[in-house]
């Protein structure tokens, strides 16, 4: 694997946001199992409750799978949605200013505006598109990426981070273009 090339940066920083994923559903699975076999024993007799549990422990693994699959299970879609918000945000620093900048000065013409708005999106989609979801690259990564140590797995969430904080300043200067825009015109 090359370690400098922008394709293994999309896909270590993909893992991360996936881990991410993945450890929030397992608080929120045990956590919501808890309270519901909590209440569930309240209203069921001894021996309905222990079929119950017998059902739910027949069950784990189809329940697990359609969490936790890396190819199409629950985790991996939300880490797809959060990546593609991400890059959304990256492009309304220049979307958004440009477009607003376009719909004031051309008479507030929508249909010249929401072209570009697509136009941008696309454009800060395609290298994820390309090195990320494209054949399902990122599974191979995966499993490179699992047995690596824990010092380069702290060092990409770091650099996650600073990714995720990059996209709220991004959102944020986009909001302060839009103010400068809306009250100079």
């Amino acid at each position: 694997m090359n370690y400098q090339s922008f394709e293994y940066y999309l896909n270590a920083i993909y893992y991360c946001i996936w881990l991410k994923n993945v450890k929030f559903a397992i608080i929120v699975n045990k956590s919501c199992n808890f309270l519901l076999l909590s209440i569930i024993r309240l209203f069921l007799s001894k021996k309905y409750y222990k079929k119950f549990k017998n059902h739910i422990a027949k069950n784990i693994d189809k329940s697990y799978k359609s969490f936790y699959d890396e190819r199409d299970g629950l985790c991996i879609n939300v880490t797809k949605f959060d990546a593609d918000i991400i890059s959304a945000i990256y492009s309304s620093i220049i979307t958004v200013p440009l477009c607003l900048s376009i719909f004031i000065y051309i008479n507030y013409n929508i249909w010249i505006s929401i072209p570009l708005i697509i136009v941008f999106l696309y454009i800060f989609n395609m290298p994820l598109s390309k090195h990320v979801y494209k054949n399902d690259k990122y599974l191979e990564y995966f499993k490179y990426f699992k047995k690596e140590n824990k010092q380069w797995l702290r060092k990409w969430i770091i650099t996650t981070l600073f990714i995720f904080l990059g996209s709220l300043l991004s959102l944020g200067l986009s909001i302060y273009f839009v103010f400068l825009i809306i009250f100079s015109s």
